[in-house]
């Protein structure tokens, strides 16, 4: 190999190792979805690969994009974020979806949780928590994370 070439592969192999968490964003709120891209524009290590408007655009994208993570309204209209990502689920088991709440409600909670969700946030704490879990995302392997356990790992620690 010349000097060139063993540059470039050190190139390569750095960015495979810092790869973005690529982001699909489904909400029907105009504003609310500006306010998210706001915050993802300004994370490192995150790419917003598409936006939906609806459900059904959601499940179309996440099929045709595979993203590492999208992030979806409870509810939406045509399906809603919940049958989306009970859907998504079954075909991509580790894609990282967090669902994101009008409130904290014990049972859309529960539900969450039933559907295979990374985890939920409600919309009052999105621009205090986004930023914090977005940091998590880019360190999450699903099979062995999960934000309350980090969460729990990181107050053992203190």
């Amino acid at each position: 190999m010349t000097y060139s070439q063993d540059v470039i592969f050190s190139l390569h192999s750095y960015t495979e190792n810092v790869r973005k968490k690529r982001v699909l964003l489904a909400t029907s709120h105009p504003l609310f979805r500006q306010a998210i891209i706001d915050i993802l524009a300004e994370t490192p290590g995150i790419d917003l690969v598409a936006k939906a408007a609806n459900g059904w655009d959601a499940l179309r994208m996440s099929h045709r994009l595979k993203p590492d993570v999208i992030l979806i309204d409870f509810y939406m209209a045509g399906l809603s974020g919940l049958e989306v990502t009970k859907l998504v689920m079954r075909e991509s088991p580790q894609i990282l979806i967090v669902v994101l709440l009008d409130e904290e409600n014990q049972e859309y909670i529960k539900a969450v949780e039933k559907s295979g969700a990374w985890t939920q946030l409600t919309k009052s704490q999105l621009a205090q928590e986004l930023p914090s879990l977005l940091t998590k995302l880019q360190r999450a392997d699903k099979a062995n994370d999960s934000p309350d356990r980090t969460l729990t790992q990181e107050a053992n620690v203190q």
